[in-house]
């Protein structure tokens, strides 16, 4: 039986070859973005009236914290003291909490600003969220350019019809919580969840962190907004007409040789026009300056999985490869792996990096035995774990993440179990991972 327990690849949703702007506020996390909020009821404008520049927001607008939830910025703006603390729970200071006072208490318009960079000029725009809780509805420049629902789904959108490449663009997005249920119809928790199992089979789909509704050591009652809000990043990047995404290796490494190591790499073409495209496809382990390319032809608006695999490109086998070990046990190798896209006239439409470890990680466990025994490219490890609880408010930042992970390293911690719980952490999580030497026991919903 054989587990991979850390993720072999971090994921880069936007091109790293031109600009990406991340919009995180400047309240909360010292971006560069001035994110305001609003109760939903005390605004009768439309999204197509609050997403332009015509629209002045009044001092009813709050500043937001964004990445967020809408507590986060109410206690930011010292509307309520922190739920951190049982202050939060006097009657003087109580926060309300949404199964007693319905969903749209906390049910808000975020809104923010942005200009794009000269480099973005003839090139695709896409706008990514990568976590709204629980549901929105996104308005650009006065226009509705897409719905999301599902705190785990990611929303990503092609813009460029609808930005200014010259001026203001306005950015407003409608964020409704889930539906809010009491405590009686949810086996003693506040409901978060529309689905709380998703027993349709459907891993994800209307499922929240369960934590948000009380569940285990963190606020038992649940949070009182049910981390409702813009949760993680928003993103602009551009590409050409041909986008990569999601690039992903998988190594094969033989047990006990540990050599060679057989690579099979694979990425998302996604063709943004609604015309037949065509290019090159390159991919290269620079460790190794190792090459492999291939043409590719896309119908108008296909997307499709393009794999390159060591039976058909012997230069993806690794004769004597640099593993990746967890803490202690040896070093913790990374190779940097590139995806470039040219078009047809040879100019380059997109292009994607990421970096993996090249290892072999298998579980035993005997008939009489049920503890497992864990194995790192056929060596025996000793398990030193911890166990990884999700931020309750869903605020967090890279700094955090890296102070966190720094002390579980110098601990001696060698696995976290991820508590399915909780949310799947970031990209930048793994990453951190990877570098410390740290596998990940990664639970679901």
């Amino acid at each position: 039986m054989k587990y991979f327990l850390g993720r072999l690849f971090l994921l880069l949703f936007y091109s790293s070859l031109f600009s990406a702007i991340d919009l995180r506020s400047v309240d909360g996390h010292q971006g560069a973005f001035k994110w305001l909020m609003k109760r939903k009821n005390d605004i009768s404008e439309s999204g197509a009236v609050l997403s332009t520049t015509r629209y002045l927001p009044d001092s009813e607008w709050l500043p937001a914290v964004v990445p967020g939830t809408v507590l986060n910025s109410l206690v930011y703006n010292k509307i309520y003291p922190s739920p951190c603390y049982d202050l939060y729970k006097n009657s003087e200071t109580a926060i309300p909490d949404i199964s007693d006072v319905g969903g749209e208490f906390y049910h808000y318009w975020f809104r923010t600003t942005f200009m794009l960079p000269e480099d973005f000029k003839g090139r695709r725009v896409w706008m990514r969220f990568n976590g709204v809780n629980y549901e929105a509805t996104i308005w650009l420049n006065g226009q509705k350019i897409g719905e999301t629902a599902g705190m785990f789904k990611g929303a990503c959108v092609d813009v460029t019809s609808v930005v200014d490449f010259e001026g203001v663009n306005v950015l407003a997005v409608d964020v409704l919580p889930a539906e809010a249920t009491d405590a009686a119809s949810n086996n003693g928790n506040r409901a978060m969840n529309k689905k709380s199992t998703g027993d349709d089979a459907e891993i994800g789909k209307e499922v929240a962190m369960q934590m948000s509704a009380g569940e285990d050591g963190a606020f038992p009652e649940g949070v009182p907004d049910r981390n409702t809000g813009i949760w993680r990043d928003v993103v602009l990047y551009s590409t050409g007409a041909v986008a990569l995404r999601n690039p992903f290796v998988k190594t094969d490494l033989p047990i006990p040789k540990l050599a060679p190591s057989r690579q099979t790499l694979s990425v998302r073409v996604v063709n943004a026009t609604n015309k037949p495209q065509s290019g090159t496809l390159t991919g290269v382990i620079y460790d190794n300056d190792i090459r492999a390319s291939r043409k590719v032809a896309l119908k108008a608006g296909e997307e499709k999985e393009i794999f390159f695999r060591p039976q058909d490109y012997p230069q993806l086998i690794i004769g004597n490869p640099r593993l990746w070990w967890p803490r202690n046990k040896g070093e913790q190798y990374l190779y940097r792996l590139s995806f470039d896209f040219f078009m047809s006239n040879g100019v380059k439409s997109d292009h994607v990096e990421t970096r993996f470890g090249i290892r072999e990680i298998t579980v035993k466990q005997s008939a009489t035995d049920i503890s497992p025994v864990f194995y790192v490219n056929g060596k025996r490890l000793f398990i030193r774990g911890d166990n990884w609880m999700s931020e309750a408010m869903c605020h967090t930042s890279k700094l955090r993440t890296y102070v966190e992970l720094k002390y579980m390293q110098q601990a001696g911690i060698n696995m976290l179990r991820l508590w399915g719980g909780g949310v799947s952490e970031s990209d930048y999580f793994f990453d951190l991972c990877d570098k410390l030497g740290i596998l990940v026991w990664h639970e679901s919903w």
